[in-house]
């Protein structure tokens, strides 16, 4: 049986908010300046073994961090052309599991917390998703076109 209760369980939860933890940076792409947000995406699954009366219960949880980057103009208009979950290799995906010896219900939520890592580790695996995305996205900037605005381009509603 597999239970996803992650955003049940996550609520009550002392959780970073992404403002938090958020890495910016800031470039120049044709006299316009585009601000640059990385982001945190944290999502715990939960598989609950247990049920029978000669198994312990386990609650078994996973938990991946990926990596939000959005892009907007200096007049804050988003360009949606560069906006997009940063593909990471899959050793820095930021995976971790676990087993606790409860109800995956029952978790306290100072464990559920943890599972994400600390604002501090967070921090350290934004700027590091940073560094490995800027060949990328200047690679991206240069694809939108030369001539026009970075929030009038490709991919803009």
């Amino acid at each position: 049986m597999h239970i996803m209760m992650g955003a049940l369980v996550m609520a009550g939860a002392s959780v970073p908010t992404q403002a938090e933890v958020a890495h910016q940076t800031s470039l120049n792409h044709e006299g316009q300046m585009i601000t640059v947000s990385y982001t945190p995406k944290v999502e715990t699954s939960y598989r609950q073994t247990g049920f029978g009366p000669r198994e312990p219960i386990r609650c078994f949880w996973q938990t991946s961090v990926s990596v939000e980057r959005a892009a907007v103009t200096n007049d804050g208009q988003p360009v949606a052309a560069l906006s997009r979950v940063v593909d990471l290799p899959v050793k820095e995906k930021g995976v971790k599991t676990g087993m606790r010896g409860v109800h995956c219900s029952a978790l306290p939520a100072s464990d559920v917390a943890a599972f994400g890592g600390d604002t501090g580790q967070l921090q350290r695996y934004l700027a590091e998703a940073a560094v490995q995305d800027k060949a990328g996205l200047h690679r991206e900037l240069a694809s939108l076109g030369s001539g026009s605005r970075a929030g009038e381009g490709k991919g803009q509603k």
